[in-house]
């Protein structure tokens, strides 16, 4: 059995903890940047190499390429393979989900393609396209609100604005559809929680340190095992059925006796999920690609 992992970054831990738990079983595994990947067409057959290298598939790890503007040619490799894959019936995760649903290029995209399969658990979201909108519509928007970036890329911008004038004053210099916002949630934490072969592992509290909003823990959040209540679990188990989609993260925010779904992450960063579960996520990952071997 060999592994190939497609990646944006190879020295992320996740990565390398995929390479260590491979190596623990004889299992050779092969790790390539997406910008480190070359194709050549001949005829009607396609063959894809790293460094001179010739990069034979029979299933793989795909994480995505990443947003930037300055990586548009990963995000070509990236949807080229797919396509090879799908025409080729090779195996790599969330194939499923990515067949219907690949083109989640930003949160307001995500919020739409969610907004097919559970209307309830969603975050009420506002976009607008011009300024000129947002001030048309500032007596219906309620305070205090959260703006988020529609970009992946910067997840850790976010700010709570609290009222009218901090938030007219933000749109001064920024443009407003590159924005989302949200109603804010007095929660000083929420919940990470994680699936493989579309079934429920376990789940990460994530809490805000120093008046930080972002609870991130590489933005100085803390984060703590968490026992989702049967409920709430039932109800993610349902949509990741629908949604068809094998390995993903979820995020969400728990309000009084409701919940709502902040994020779904099709590209799960698992090092400090491992530290604070003692659930070994690299090795049920590639678990799971051998059983489709």
């Amino acid at each position: 059995m060999k592994l190939i992992v497609l990646t944006s970054n190879k020295t992320s831990r996740s990565i390398i903890r995929f390479e260590e738990e491979a190596k623990k079983r004889k299992i050779k595994v092969e790790i390539f940047n997406y910008r480190d990947i070359s194709f050549t067409i001949k005829w009607k057959d396609i063959y894809f190499s790293s460094k001179n290298k010739k990069i034979s598939f029979k299933s793989a790890i795909v994480r995505s390429g990443r947003p930037q503007l300055y990586d548009v040619r990963e995000i070509k490799i990236h949807d080229l393979l797919l396509k090879y894959f799908y025409e080729n019936d090779i195996f790599f995760t969330n194939k499923n989900f990515l067949k219907d649903n690949y083109l989640i290029s930003n949160k307001i995209v995500q919020y739409l393609t969610l907004s097919k399969y559970t209307k309830r658990l969603i975050n009420p979201t506002f976009y607008f396209e011009t300024k000129e909108e947002l001030l048309y519509n500032l007596e219906y928007i309620q305070y205090p609100i959260i703006i988020k970036p529609i970009d992946w890329s910067k997840w850790t911008w976010i700010e709570k604005i609290n009222n009218e004038k901090e938030l007219i004053e933000m749109f001064k210099y920024l443009e407003v559809n590159n924005f989302v916002f949200q109603k804010y949630i007095p929660n000083n934490w929420d919940v990470r929680i994680l699936y493989i072969w579309g079934k429920y592992i376990w789940s990460m509290m994530r809490s805000w340190q120093n008046n930080n909003i972002v609870n991130n823990f590489s933005k100085w959040g803390k984060v703590e095992k968490y026992k989702l209540k049967n409920s709430i679990k039932k109800e993610l188990d349902i949509l990741v059925k629908r949604l068809n989609i094998d390995y993903v993260w979820i995020d969400i925010i728990i309000d009084k006796n409701n919940f709502y779904i902040l994020e779904i992450n099709r590209n799960p960063w698992f090092e400090w999920f491992e530290l604070c579960t003692n659930i070994n996520v690299a090795w049920k990952v590639i678990d799971f690609m051998l059983w489709f071997k």
